[in-house]
């Protein structure tokens, strides 16, 4: 049994934590949308809204259910529990200042990234990232990263499960991850965006990434390669003595 599995787990609790995360994938829903998502009656279905509306989990403006201050604050918490993290928040804020670009710190659960927490640069147009959100293994660099610390078997498992990709040339890639600690991501996840991602070591706990994106004309070549990676190698040092001190 994982971390994420529950021996006795209480249906009720379930069904609401999926309404929730329906209404937050869709930016907001109506009780008829959610009801065509969500697999059980119209009527619990208004209790559970409603519930959660009472929690201010979500609120209901004009018949539809959005996220609501609420969900922040727990947010919030989770990342306040993350050790050092309002100096690992200022070092973000440096490395995008310092580089123009999006940066990204990442924290793992169960093997799967997410992001944890963002600073836009001055050079940013778009945020490539928002926080809570899961990023997949295998187009990432995050996520290579994040391969290159499990076992190769397991890391091999899961490169088929979320790609197409040739898996034996993606994971000679996170071979040479593991040596080198840095990863990249050419157009993989989106096909405009670059990024390239550095481990953080926290000794046997969570795995942590640090990372920075940008648009294929800014991080394409010696830009990459050099210039951003060693910033982010640089960040990932000070956020390791953020976390262990």
């Amino acid at each position: 049994m994982t971390s994420a599995e529950a021996a006795n787990p209480v249906r009720t609790t379930q069904t609401s934590v999926e309404i929730l995360r329906c209404v937050a994938d869709s930016g907001g829903a109506t009780l008829m949308e959610l009801n065509d998502r969500v697999s059980v009656s119209k009527g619990a279905l208004y209790n559970h809204l409603s519930t959660l509306v009472e929690l201010e989990l979500l609120e209901r403006v004009d018949g539809t259910y959005r996220v609501d201050v609420g969900v922040l604050a727990l947010g919030e918490q989770a990342r306040m529990a993350i050790p050092g993290f309002p100096a690992i928040r200022g070092t973000l804020r440096n490395l995008a200042m310092t580089s123009g670009e999006f940066a990204t710190f990442v924290k793992t659960r169960d093997g799967t990234p997410i992001v944890a927490e963002t600073a836009a640069g001055e050079l940013v147009e778009r945020h490539w990232l928002s926080v809570g959100q899961e990023l997949p293994l295998a187009t990432t660099a995050a996520g290579k990263v994040v391969l290159a610390t499990l076992p190769e078997e397991r890391a091999a498992a899961l490169v088929r499960e979320q790609t197409s990709h040739e898996t034996e040339s993606l994971l000679e890639e996170i071979r040479t991850v593991r040596v080198q600690g840095l990863a990249f991501s050419r157009g993989e996840f989106q096909d405009d965006q670059y990024s390239v991602a550095a481990p953080i070591d926290s000794s046997d706990g969570p795995t942590y990434v640090v990372s920075l994106t940008g648009p294929k004309d800014r991080l394409d070549g010696k830009s990459l390669q050099q210039d951003i990676a060693g910033l982010v190698v640089s960040a990932s040092n000070e956020i390791q003595r953020h976390i262990l001190s």
